[in-house]
């Protein structure tokens, strides 16, 4: 799971640069409504990976 959170993580940045955080952020927000823990769990390690990868940038 980890390599599958990895490259959501550098999808969203390609596409959404500096943006990213905001958008796996809202992405963590509409599964945590849905109520989905296993994709509430996986938008929260996306959202942490994007964190990481730019405050080592």
């Amino acid at each position: 799971m980890n390599e599958e959170i990895e490259q959501e993580a550098e999808r969203l940045i390609a596409r959404h640069g500096t943006q990213a955080v905001a958008v796996a952020n809202e992405c963590v927000e509409r599964a945590r409504a849905s109520g989905d823990m296993r994709a509430y769990d996986a938008a929260l390690m996306v959202l942490t990976t994007i964190e990481r990868s730019q405050q080592t940038s």
